[in-house]
């Protein structure tokens, strides 16, 4: 018994000191990734709390709640189900967004009634969006997973609305439908300076909404706001959202899973998950800033070994890279169509290092294809048919 009794302290201690020994390790690594600069000039991780100091839902964020309410949105998180016309205006705006035809397709009989009968509301939401007080959310990376996020849905909600009377009033001719567009393209940048990854989500997808508008309205003298579309780097802000979820983790991982005896004992293991989860991180970020090609493939399955489940979990797909990437492309072909409206020759050479532009027989191509980041993804088409301004017709 004695024997067994020794052989048993001595396991005891032996696991004690892996421990232990385990724990300064994981807690010298957690300091040291703290410190790691990012791609993209973005700091470290310890500075994104100083990047995104706390901030307060504003004046101008309630007279935009306040403005939606009477055209039917809804800014609550919990909001219910969009009614038929919400619905049908979102179709109406994909469906324009993946047409090839510079012709403007007429929208759905509900949406013209829903638009002219709501003229006056669309109107004065359109002006606070153009030239109104800032608008700002609550925003407070202290309360870690629990952060304030403002309702996305319905900041989509009334980008498509713009961006459908913006179609609509292109169909005409009219200039103003270029303010319409440029109120959609604000409601992008009150996002814009978000941290979370699902914020700069929201903002590339009304991005590229308002690119994939914009090349089919009339020439008008006052869209000059439109160049900051064209220079949005997409690819960094998500670099920063993508740090900002790692900040998350390496702030309040513990705190949110360790509790209790078994959350002592299992601390090393976690934090050794989220050193090896940022480092593999920041890598990725640092191959993607350097990328150069804007049609990305899927990354390997095996670089995140199987002892990190956290990692597994948490680390991110690459569907988002190939939306921002694609984007560039989409922006290239708007600024060309532009181009040829203007009787300009377009810009044969991409920035994207694995295509370039063509514009023959009335139509403007991309050299390559650029695939979808999945089947049901509306994208704006890269081959358009762009025939003489004066020969267009909406349908």
């Amino acid at each position: 018994m004695r024997i067994l009794g020794l052989v048993v302290g001595i396991v005891l201690a032996v696991i004690v000191g892996v421990w232990v020994v385990g724990s300064i390790v994981a807690a010298g690594g957690m300091e040291r990734i703290g410190e790691e600069q990012w791609p993209a000039g973005l700091g470290t991780l310890a500075s994104v709390e100083t990047r995104y100091p706390p901030q307060k839902t504003n004046d101008g964020a309630r007279r935009l709640v306040a403005l939606a309410a009477p055209l039917g949105i809804s800014f609550q998180t919990s909001a219910d189900k969009p009614e038929p016309v919400r619905t049908a205006i979102g179709e109406y705006v994909k469906a324009e967004h993946g047409r090839a035809d510079a012709a403007i397709g007429e929208p759905p009989a509900e949406v013209q009634t829903y638009l002219a009968a709501h003229e006056t509301e669309i109107d004065a939401l359109r002006d606070h969006l153009l030239h109104g007080a800032p608008i700002v959310w609550d925003l407070d990376l202290s309360q870690g997973f629990d952060a304030p996020l403002p309702s996305l849905a319905g900041h989509m909600h009334v980008v498509r609305l713009l961006t459908t009377r913006a179609l609509q009033r292109g169909r005409g001719n009219d200039a103003r439908s270029w303010d319409d567009l440029h109120a959609a393209w604000r409601v992008a940048q009150i996002l814009e300076p978000r941290p979370e990854l699902i914020s700069q989500l929201v903002a590339l997808a009304i991005t590229r909404f308002v690119n994939g508008a914009a090349w089919k309205l009339p020439q008008a003298p006052n869209n000059a706001w439109f160049a900051e579309v064209q220079r949005l780097d997409s690819r960094r802000l998500l670099i920063g959202a993508y740090q900002n979820e790692m900040y998350l983790m390496w702030r309040n991982g513990e705190r949110a899973t360790m509790n209790g005896v078994m959350g002592v004992i299992g601390r090393p293991y976690l934090r050794w998950q989220i050193v090896d989860m940022a480092r593999r991180q920041r890598a990725a970020m640092e191959k993607l800033a350097a990328v150069t090609a804007c049609g990305i493939g899927e990354p390997s399955a095996d670089y995140i070994p199987r002892w990190n489940v956290l990692a597994a979990i948490a680390m991110p797909g690459q569907g988002a890279w190939q939306r921002a990437f694609r984007s560039i492309a989409e922006r290239e072909a708007t600024m060309n169509a532009m181009r040829i409206a203007e009787g300009q020759p377009i810009v044969a050479q991409s920035a994207c290092s694995d295509g370039s532009w063509r514009f023959e027989n009335d139509r403007l191509s991309f050299s390559r294809e650029i695939p979808k980041s999945n089947e049901s993804e509306f994208v704006m088409p890269l081959s358009l048919a762009i025939p003489a301004r004066a020969t267009r017709r909406s349908i």
